[in-house]
């Protein structure tokens, strides 16, 4: 029984670390914005902590969230 709750958890977390390997390695100067706005859109980083940038990369998380968050309903 141990065996197979250990398989499971071992290919869960093998899934995630793809997940999270494909989309921020080799994360260029080009695609920085969209990984800071999709941790917004996770819920990783806070209203707060994006009141830190200036309006045009704040305004441009901001829409990339909405449009998503919109797009999943």
């Amino acid at each position: 029984m141990w065996h197979k709750r250990f398989t499971q958890l071992f290919r869960a977390t093998d899934k995630f670390n793809d997940h999270v390997a494909r989309r921020y390695d080799d994360v260029t100067g080009s695609h920085y914005l969209d990984c800071v706005a999709v941790l917004y859109f996770d819920k990783w980083l806070t209203d707060e902590e994006i009141a830190r940038l200036s309006d045009e990369p704040r305004e441009y998380i901001k829409r990339f969230a909405s449009f998503y968050s919109n797009d999943s309903n």
